[in-house]
């Protein structure tokens, strides 16, 4: 089937969502840990987290109720978002560039790990891959037709992308930024188009804005945390953070960059054009950022900022798209691809890697079931998002999870309906007994330890009134 024919790229993308959601769904007991947490957060629908805003949470909680814990459910869900992605990448490519390059750039992203070895895991930044891509083709769609629908749509998708993470602002400021750096795209300042798009985001992120306000911006204090540097070296914060970041995203890139070695290369003038600002702007103002403030810049926050590089490399650098090359591109792509599925089989085989994947969730589940004799469930299990996720995840009650006993991470506990009917308790210590103590006068009642894969765990019991 010729490459310039929309449904070469259908076939190979339905494929790969096929082959790593049966794949994990068949090597994987457990969610992973990104996961565990989603739906934690999605049994008490927020408009957000104490670390994200919410669609994540929502889209897992809806996987729930259709799969319930199975994790088809959920590996589906990730891979239906990197499909989503593909897409948009692939679309906004035939916006822009000949349909054999489009389908090209759209099949070498499965060479980029992102799209698949991380992909196990559906979080933010899994969800961002598809939120940016269509951010990105209706970014181009409304510089090219000016149509409202397209603004419009731009608006939403900017919206989407923030309600998946906050580092979906270097998205908008690339935008921002082209608009007042591009000529042409300036000229649309004068329109009142960008500003109904900005409008409609803004309205859409109004619910969300007022939780933050309601909780203190609570999220940014995370991701601040999160971001700091252990190092108090100025070279370490500066320099060799931003370049370990730039190393491990060239990593991602490097069986790209061998494909696209095999056509000849061809010139082209550098110019800020709408795919070198998708390609190359938001890559620049992380560094950028990274280099100014010093802040730790997490491999992972990566993920989204790469999606738009083959296109770009693509459509301005190769030439000459003969059978001959095309063909070899082909099967370094199957080969590639066959690779990374050989490294997930290989490092499940170690049982080494994938350790939260592998964790006995039912397990921890069974053994509070086994102690609760009360008839009707308890309200809440109180512990680490990970353990009490994974305890109130594989039970059929499916208790409200009261992280680390802590109301600000759980506003959604009532301490009263709490005492009414009692929780259970999970914890890799007894020391978050006495806190619950001090701070909510409940007093837990210790049960015997249990040990899952070699690891003891204390489980108790507060009693309901």
């Amino acid at each position: 089937m010729p490459l310039s024919r929309p449904q070469s790229i259908w076939l190979f993308i339905i494929l790969h969502t096929l082959i790593w959601t049966l794949l994990p769904t068949w090597l994987f007991p457990n969610p992973p840990l990104d996961v565990n947490e989603g739906f934690m957060w999605g049994q008490t629908l927020q408009w957000g987290y104490y670390k994200h805003p919410p669609l994540q949470a929502w889209l897992l909680e809806a996987t729930y109720h259709v799969f319930h814990t199975h994790p088809f459910g959920y590996f589906l869900l990730a891979q239906l978002t990197i499909l989503t992605a593909m897409l948009g990448v692939y679309y906004s490519a035939r916006l822009l560039t000949d349909p054999t390059r489009a389908c090209l750039a759209t099949l070498a992203l499965s060479m980029i790990y992102y799209f698949n070895v991380t992909s196990l895991e559906f979080n933010p930044n899994t969800l961002q891959l598809a939120t940016w891509a269509w951010v990105g083709y209706f970014f181009i769609r409304s510089l090219q037709t000016n149509r409202w629908r397209d603004w419009l749509g731009l608006g939403i998708l900017l919206a989407l992308a923030a309600y998946t993470k906050y580092f979906s602002v270097l998205l908008g400021l690339t935008l921002v930024l082209f608009f007042f750096l591009n000529q042409t795209a300036r000229k649309h300042l004068t329109t009142a188009k960008p500003y109904i798009a900005l409008t409609v985001c803004i309205l859409l992120l109004v619910p969300h804005l007022m939780w933050l306000i309601q909780h203190d911006f609570l999220p940014f204090r995370y991701a601040l945390g999160r971001g700091a540097s252990s190092e108090s070296s100025f070279i370490a914060n500066h320099l060799l953070s931003p370049l370990n970041f730039s190393l491990v995203q060239a990593g991602a890139l490097v069986f790209v960059g061998i494909g696209l070695m095999l056509f000849p290369f061809k010139r082209s003038p550098l110019s800020l054009t709408p795919l070198f600002a998708l390609a190359w702007l938001p890559l620049m103002l992380s560094l950028f950022i990274g280099l100014m403030t010093g802040m730790r810049l997490r491999s992972m926050w990566g993920t989204p900022l790469l999606s738009f590089i083959p296109l770009y490399l693509l459509h301005y650098h190769t030439s000459d798209l003969s059978p001959t090359t095309l063909k070899r591109f082909i099967r370094l792509i199957l080969a590639v691809n066959v690779l990374f599925i050989s490294v997930v089989i290989s490092a499940q085989l170690s049982g080494k890697v994938f350790s939260r994947m592998n964790f006995k969730g039912e397990a921890l589940s069974l053994a509070w079931q086994s102690v609760w004799k009360n008839k009707t469930a308890p309200y809440a299990i109180i512990g680490s998002h990970w353990l009490a996720g994974n305890a109130s995840f594989h039970s059929t009650q499916r208790p409200l999870v009261f992280i680390d006993g802590d109301l600000n991470k759980s506003p959604w506990i009532n301490l009263g309906t709490l005492k009414q009917q009692g929780a259970i308790v999970i914890s890799e210590s007894t020391a978050l007994a006495k806190a619950l103590q001090d701070q909510y006068q409940l007093t837990t009642q210790w049960q015997e330890p249990l040990t899952i894969q070699n690891q003891t765990y204390y489980l108790g019991i507060i009693q309901s009134n």
